[in-house]
């Protein structure tokens, strides 16, 4: 984890880094990216370089746009990798660069490999390519991977390495991660930063008792998420997920959306479109059948954006003020 648009760790991630080197254990051999975050990395788990090597610092510009900014989920970049003979190219391409360094170690050695952001999920896929993605959730955050155990040139075992201390994902070059109760004042701002917003909050120092209420009752709510999105540890924009249990539909859940403020200054930036994506993937993980929103009639720049993104505007709501 770093503080872009610089090039090398931040505390954060040297924590992050020291907690997972602690969980690996011995290591035999270490390579990793030519890219500086990632040399600090490896050291701050514990561990000597042994090799660092382009071929895992970057993806090609066109792979991110086609692939790893397209789903939140490992099962779903298999989708589009299933698709896309370039992306499945790529992947293949990874994966013979990956046997290469196991077929140049001892047998029975320990080997860390650190890279970045979709390269990780694209060495799964191709060592493991019959394992089953769909359990396996969001794509990997900080510090996180696979444990992936090997026969000779068989694959015996995949274990996902997971960073239980953090609730974030990456996607769209966004950071999304449930809103802790220091946002609250930085979230009122986003929905007050709004024509109907502002007619509706109250953005007071200190902020009325009613919003940290809410925001208890939201983490309460085993079915709610209310989420913060991040560029660059700049707090862009919110959303609200909230799961809905119907017996229509064969007992099918929805998703309803709410609350999709972008900050004003970070609009027209692609930010939204990322985060309606992100919130898309969200709701197939939760395995519901239909991701619901609402929007004010006065919005009409927002239902052509809705529009272009696949809702359609297939019933007429209607709200009674109580």
């Amino acid at each position: 984890m770093r503080n872009k648009p610089g090039a090398h760790l931040n505390a954060i991630g040297i924590s992050q880094s020291r907690h997972t080197g602690a969980r690996l254990g011995t290591i035999t051999y270490s390579i990793c990216s030519t890219v500086p975050r990632a040399v600090e990395t490896v050291i701050a788990m514990g561990y000597a370089p042994d090799l660092a090597v382009d071929w895992l610092s970057t993806m090609p510009k066109h792979l991110e746009d086609a692939w790893w900014n397209e789903s939140a989920t490992l099962s779903g970049l298999a989708q589009i990798a299933d698709r896309s003979p370039t992306v499945a190219e790529f992947i293949q391409a990874q994966t013979a660069l990956v046997r290469t360094v196991i077929d140049g170690t001892p047998d029975g050695a320990d080997i860390l490999m650190v890279s970045h952001g979709g390269m990780v999920e694209a060495h799964v896929m191709g060592m493991a390519p019959t394992e089953n993605l769909v359990s396996w959730g969001p794509v990997f955050g900080y510090c996180e991977g696979a444990r992936i155990t090997l026969d000779g040139d068989v694959v015996v075992q995949t274990e996902q390495l997971r960073n239980a201390t953090t609730k974030t994902q990456a996607f769209g070059g966004l950071i999304f991660s449930l809103a802790h109760e220091c946002d609250l004042p930085a979230l009122v701002a986003l929905l007050a930063d709004d024509v109907l917003g502002a007619k509706r909050e109250r953005l007071e120092q200190p902020l009325p008792d009613c919003y940290g209420k809410a925001f208890k009752h939201i983490g309460r709510d085993q079915n709610s998420e209310l989420i913060v999105v991040r560029k660059d540890a700049v707090l862009v924009g919110t959303l609200q997920l909230t799961r809905l249990h119907y017996l229509g539909r064969q007992g099918a859940q929805r998703m309803l959306i709410e609350s999709v403020r972008v900050a004003s200054g970070m609009r027209n930036q692609g930010i939204g479109r990322s985060m309606l994506l992100w919130a898309i993937e969200r709701a197939r993980e939760h395995g519901c059948a239909v991701l619901q929103l609402t929007t004010d009639k006065s919005r009409r720049d927002a239902h052509r954006f809705y529009e272009r993104l696949g809702f359609v505007a297939s019933h007429d709501g209607m709200k009674l003020e109580l």
